[in-house]
């Protein structure tokens, strides 16, 4: 099955950070503990509860923890069982999510809408106990230089500014930033409406959990899509309909990490397309779940120790009621801490500005065109993240 132990490691510490993200602190280098490996690392209601790896930030790795994983529905937990473990065992397996919801949607010539794991999103969670099902890597490893060949063909995008004067070839990724409001995401989905005459599968990764936003959406670009077959036919053969080309991923629930695994989710679906010799268009509409990640875990490693109630400083029972001089002593103590805290998440985040290079280029650069040896198939990325405003009188 492939769930085979490699091994136990010795854990530093193992801590939440945030709803569906713990920090492990193993006694590994990243080259061992890579992106996308599993690891078990308690037990919760009677199921393991399982970690894969999402990143690794100043020396920690930061896991997202999967409850019932394999032998019951795959969901991402937000909790995480109280006990402390001080070891974990890496698994000779990777995260992955079933292709067979997208391959029953296609064969019905409908639109498949799945969670980060393959399984329908308007239905419970599928359990992934078989061992012989097949399964997509949500961290696959980018293609070597000597995979892929020169882009010699363009990606139409529907927007004439970007055809004409930015284009994109494909094969290749582009990054939309701006502002909340300021229709990125719109210029994203017209990519895939344009493709409606064009042999592309289209893949989206929705950052808005729940099944139904992502069903209208989709409805919604279908109806568009063939309403632009009908305006540019003219005579020659037309691919199938975008609706069975076309593949959403849409997180369950709220958590940053599924919505980072969401999106690499979306890049797998495009990656089995392409290796199979087709052409691919994933779409990451949320790129907040990636950065929602990072900042989590930026802040986890400059986060201060707490003190216990009752201690000195900010802990209850530190100062009676006519201590005028404790107040004054215990908001400059809170301004100091704030002020070292400051310096603490800037160093890291200096510290850590090739980490996060890193975290964000392997979803950028899976995009590729493979070279004719390997079938000839690409993957084009587009990707939406939002820009913070500029503050009032900032140049």
């Amino acid at each position: 099955t492939g769930l085979c132990d490699c091994g136990r490691m010795v854990l530093h510490s193992l801590s939440r950070v945030a709803p569906g993200l713990l920090a492990l602190r193993p006694k590994l280098t990243a080259d061992s503990l890579k992106p996308g490996r599993l690891l078990r690392v308690g037990s919760a209601a009677g199921h393991d509860v399982h970690a894969a790896v999402l990143c690794w930030c100043g020396g920690v790795a930061f896991a997202a923890p999967i409850a019932g994983w394999p032998h019951a529905p795959a969901v991402i937990c937000g909790a995480f069982p109280a006990e402390a473990a001080e070891s974990a065992v890496l698994l000779d397996d990777s995260l992955g999510a079933s292709p067979d919801a997208v391959d029953a949607a296609a064969e019905e010539g409908g639109v498949s809408v799945i969670d980060c794991f393959g399984a329908p999103l308007d239905s419970p969670p599928t359990s992934l106990r078989d061992g012989s099902r097949r399964r997509l890597p949500l961290m696959a490893v980018c293609p070597g230089q000597a995979d892929l060949q020169p882009i010699c063909a363009s990606l139409h995008t529907g927007t004439a500014a970007i055809d004409v004067l930015t284009p994109v070839g494909r094969g290749q990724s582009m990054l939309l930033m701006g502002e909340r409001g300021t229709g990125k995401s719109a210029v994203a989905i017209d990519a895939v409406i344009a493709q409606a005459a064009r042999p592309l599968h289209c893949v989206v990764a929705l950052s808005d959990p729940g099944a139904e936003a992502a069903r209208s959406l989709a409805e919604w670009i279908c109806e568009r899509a063939d309403w632009q077959v009908s305006l540019s036919a003219c005579g020659g053969p037309l691919p199938p309909p975008l609706r069975s080309r076309l593949t959403l991923v849409a997180p369950r629930g709220g958590s940053a990490s599924e919505g980072a695994l969401v999106a690499a989710a979306a890049c797998a679906v495009g990656e089995r397309v392409r290796d199979g010799g087709g052409h691919a268009l994933v779409v990451v509409d949320g790129w907040r779940g990636l950065s929602a990640v990072w900042d989590q875990a930026v802040a986890a490693l400059t986060s201060p120790p707490t003190s216990a109630p009752g201690e000195g400083g900010g802990g209850e029972g530190g100062g009676g009621a006519g201590d005028g001089g404790r107040g004054g002593g215990a908001g400059a103590a809170h301004t100091a801490v704030a002020a070292a805290v400051r310096r603490r998440l800037e160093a890291a985040q200096r510290e850590t500005s090739a980490e996060q290079r890193v975290f964000y280029g392997a979803l950028l650069q899976r995009a590729a065109q493979l070279a004719p040896s390997l079938g000839g198939g690409s993957l084009s990325l587009i990707a939406v993240a939002e820009q913070l405003p500029r503050p009032c009188g900032e140049s």
